[in-house]
């Protein structure tokens, strides 16, 4: 006799999976006892000062320096970034910036340039409130559209019929939200 637990994660939606085909439904109904949902990073602002917090610490001492805070300008500019990598995205950042830092106190150009040049809006970084509420740097209108509507795509199963009701928009509308220029 064996007792045995297994903790299992993933970032794809497993039931659209098992509809796909791309997923086994009987291994999803054993592994599936209990299920906990972890929102992105990006949706859980408030945790980046704590995960940040820690990161230095730890990085700061497996490199064996006396790094031991960040400035307010490059907390803020942590704040701001979407992080589409999630925790180990931020993790890699801090340990970049531990490593390059020349001070005690990391600053803002320590971090990684993607993180400091959020000027351009990767093409399906995502939009949280922090990116689209940022007064210096409010993306486009058009782009804010164009994401949600593909947000409705993905939510429906890519069914163009369903996202457009559920839009209150007809079809063509949609496709025209989808073309590359928009």
């Amino acid at each position: 006799p064996i007792d045995v637990r297994i903790l299992a994660a993933t970032n794809r939606d497993l039931e659209t999976e098992i509809s796909d085909g791309r997923f086994r439904a009987d291994l999803f109904y054993r592994l599936e006892t209990f299920s906990l949902e972890v929102p992105p990073l990006r949706d859980r602002g408030d945790d980046i000062d704590l995960l940040a917090a820690h990161f230095l610490s730890h990085h700061a001492t497996q490199a064996g320096v006396s790094v031991h805070s960040i400035d307010t300008e490059a907390m803020e500019c942590l704040r701001r970034y979407s992080f589409p990598g999630n925790v180990r995205e931020l993790s890699n950042a801090i340990e970049r910036a531990v490593a390059f830092s020349r001070h005690e106190i990391l600053a803002l150009s320590d971090l990684p340039s993607r993180i400091r040049g959020q000027e351009a809006l990767p093409p399906h970084a995502p939009l949280n409130e922090a990116v689209l509420f940022d007064p210096q740097r409010p993306p486009p209108l058009r782009i804010v559209e164009k994401r949600y509507v593909e947000h409705m795509l993905k939510h429906t199963g890519n069914n163009k019929q369903k996202a457009a009701r559920l839009l209150g928009i007809g079809r063509r509308t949609l496709y025209r939200y989808l073309e590359p220029d928009q």
